[in-house]
Parts: C-alpha cells; sequence; structure tokens
C-alpha cells in the first residue's frame, strides 16, 4: 500500500513527537510504502492558509497518481491532504488534533483578517472543508472527548472517526528525586489557559510555578506573570526538558480545550501526578483509573486548595501509578492502530 503523507514543517510541541514517532513505526510495516511531503507553514491563521493549500494540492496531485491514500498528519495541512485525496479520487485519512470548525477555532481564525471580503472566502473554505471531511475521509483523533466534538462540528459518523492514544515510550527512564519540589505547566496561550494558571498561581504565592514551551500569546494580549511564575521559554533539547519536568512534583494544566495532551503524558511517564480541566481529553485515562486529578475550570479557588493539598502530601503512591499507567502506551501500539485504519480505507 502507498500512503503519501502531508506533514507541516517545522514541527514543534506535542505535534511534533506524534509525527516524528508515529513515522518511525509505521516505516517498519514492509506492507506500507511512504512519501512524505513536509509543507513549509507560515506563522498565518489556519483558514487564511486554506485557500493557498488547495491550489498548491492540484498541482500536487498531478506528482502522485500511483497513491493508495492520503494522510494528513496534522489539522494544520488537512486541506491539502484533501484537496490531493479529492483529485485523485483515493480515501483521505486525517489526524486531528483540534477542532477546526468549533466555535473557538473560528472566532480565532477569523479575527484580524482584515477584510469582508477575506472572510467571505473563509467561511466557504470552512464549508468545502467540512463537505470533504464527510465524502472522502477517515479521521483519526486522541480521545473521546474530541472525537465527539469532531462528530457535531463535521457531522461525520462515528465509525468513520478512530480514537487512538498517543505512546509515552519515547520518554527515557529517568532517576526520580525523592526531593521533588516546585509545578510545572504548558505553553503560554490563551487556550491552555495561561490567564487561569495566573490566578492559580497568585493564590499560591509561595509555591513556584515553572511554565515550558512556546509563547503563543497574542501580541494584542498584555499579561504580566507573577513572581513565582517563571518562564523558561520553548526547551529544544528534550532531555533537558524532561530532567526539569521531572524534578517537578505537579503538572497542572488549566486548559480551555486539549484534545489529547502529550505533555501530560510525558509528565506522568516521569511520575509527575498532573491536574487537569474537564476540556483535557486524556482525563480519560485518569478517570478509567479512579484517579481524581480532574477539576471544573469554573472553580479558581478549588484548582488553589487541590494544589496546595496535593503539594504538601507524600505523593510516591500516586506517582508510581501515573508512571505505571503511562508505561501502558506505546508507538508501536499506535502504529498498529493506524495500521488497522490503512487497511480499513480499501473498504472505501
Amino acid at each position: 500500500m502507498k500512503i503519501l503523507i502531508i506533514a507541516p514543517t517545522p514541527l514543534t510541541g506535542g505535534v511534533k513527537i506524534y509525527v516524528e514517532n508515529i513515522i518511525s513505526k509505521l516505516k517498519l510495516y514492509e506492507d506500507l510504502t511512504f512519501t512524505i511531503i513536509n509543507y513549509p507553514l507560515p506563522k498565518q491563521y489556519f483558514w487564511s492558509l486554506a485557500y493557498e493549500q488547495e491550489k498548491l494540492g492540484r498541482k500536487i496531485a498531478n506528482n502522485y497518481k500511483d497513491v493508495d491514500v492520503v494522510h494528513s498528519l496534522v489539522t494544520y495541512v488537512a486541506f491539502l491532504g484533501l484537496t490531493i485525496s479529492y483529485e485523485l479520487g483515493v480515501p483521505h485519512i486525517a489526524s486531528i488534533h483540534t477542532i477546526v470548525s468549533d466555535e473557538y477555532y473560528i472566532k480565532y481564525s477569523l479575527r484580524g483578517i482584515g477584510t469582508r471580503a477575506k472572510s467571505k472566502i473563509i467561511k466557504n473554505l470552512i464549508k468545502k472543508f467540512e463537505s470533504r471531511v464527510t465524502e472522502n475521509s477517515i479521521i483519526i483523533t486522541f480521545s473521546n472527548m474530541n472525537k465527539q466534538k469532531i462528530c457535531n462540528s463535521f457531522n461525520v459518523s462515528e465509525n468513520n472517526v478512530k480514537v487512538i492514544y498517543h505512546g509515552s515510550d519515547h520518554v527515557p527512564e529517568m532517576t526520580i528525586s525523592s526531593n521533588r519540589k516546585d509545578i510545572s505547566s504548558g505553553v503560554l496561550s490563551e487556550i491552555k489557559g495561561v490567564d487561569i494558571l495566573i490566578e492559580i498561581a497568585r493564590k499560591l504565592p509561595n509555591l513556584k510555578f515553572i511554565v515550558t514551551g512556546e509563547n503563543r500569546l497574542s501580541s494584542k494580549l498584555k499579561i504580566k506573570l507573577p513572581p513565582n511564575i517563571a518562564y523558561t521559554g520553548y526547551i529544544h533539547d528534550l532531555i533537558e526538558l524532561y530532567r526539569l519536568i521531572a524534578s517537578t512534583k505537579l503538572y497542572v494544566l488549566p486548559s480551555r480545550y486539549e484534545a489529547f495532551s502529550i505533555a501530560t503524558l510525558e509528565a506522568m511517564r516521569l511520575g509527575v501526578v498532573p491536574l487537569v480541566s474537564e476540556y483535557v481529553g486524556l482525563k480519560e485515562i485518569l478517570l478509567e483509573n479512579n484517579l481524581k486529578l480532574v477539576l471544573s475550570l469554573s472553580n479558581i479557588k478549588l484548582w488553589a486548595d487541590s494544589i496546595n493539598d496535593l503539594y504538601q502530601t507524600d505523593l510516591a503512591y500516586q506517582s508510581s501509578k501515573v508512571m505505571n499507567i503511562a508505561r501502558k502506551f506505546s508507538w508501536s501500539e499506535s502504529a498498529r492502530q493506524h495500521m488497522e485504519v490503512y487497511m480499513k480505507t480499501k473498504q472505501h
């Protein structure tokens, strides 16, 4: 089976972890032949790129007449993959990390476009995107929460949406300190609830919060971090990043929406106890294992109280439990399930 993979470049964060690990494992299958197209991704809103992707997709399709399946590995290149598969008349697989037609994303994608004409074009592209997803795609996503959002947003059958959890075995084994301190968190952005994290930190002035990852805050959004939040910036060296996370006691993610959260699974693999919002897909794993580590965003005081209580507690048992849970998730198993999806396209 010949697979044409569409992936954006450059890759960062959890998307980079997913793309690199899933491709490396899928390449071990002798029945699959891969061609990978890396699409350079400018720093623009997704829907402003869609028109460009559609034009490029028509050109690319002329050079790949013999492929059996097109797989867009990231939401932001899905329109390119959909166009290629549409032109070739072959099935399309879309790995959807975020819900691009969700109200939040439409709001922020259209923000700052500038003219009514552009907004109209973008809205038409959204309709076309949704119709092609409905007609000619199998969707891979990373939590049942996100699956439900996709089915509601795109009006697709649940049978055409496959949930595949990420692996955690890319995280190296590390010596875990018995004297852990501080609290870690993820990217600086509105969607990940940085403003909520700031409110929580202000209620806990004696605790130190370490925020890693990219700064994705809007230039118009002026946020001043309190003294007890240290921002490291994006750490390119993963070993350095994992050592830093492993030195912390809790990983806090008050996200407004997160399809899964590889970063939280990585923290668990390092024995760091997570505390996440009800809008984080990984909550499913925590709840299935009877871990009361999922909180509502509507109650900031509860977050502060829970963090304070956990911080003052010996978390050795919970640390061991979350580590063992994370170890159950491997990229080999994820790749096996991706392979099942490829085989399913033969039925379409």
